[in-house]
């Protein structure tokens, strides 16, 4: 979880996502909105049980590949549903 902090809590019916990226990750709303669209595609794509998942990204993400973005969140949501 280089690029990323996931915060787990057990939900009831399906899994639901929140996201946090704020200014710190980047003072251009383009590229924040880039993250969170990623985020947005690994959650959809990966089974999970029922957990309300919030992803808070790290600050300086500006220059980072949207394949490693995208790797680092799917190894975690991954682990999380073992």
């Amino acid at each position: 979880m280089r690029y990323f902090t996931v915060v787990v809590v057990p939900g009831r019916e399906h899994s639901r996502l929140g996201l946090s990226v704020g200014r710190r990750t980047s003072h251009r709303a383009i590229v924040r909105n880039r993250i969170k669209r990623i985020a947005r595609d690994v959650f959809r794509h990966i089974p999970l049980s029922a957990l309300n998942i919030v992803v808070v990204a790290h600050a300086n993400l500006d220059a980072i590949p949207a394949e490693s973005l995208r790797t680092d969140l799917k190894s975690v949501l991954i682990r999380l549903n073992l």
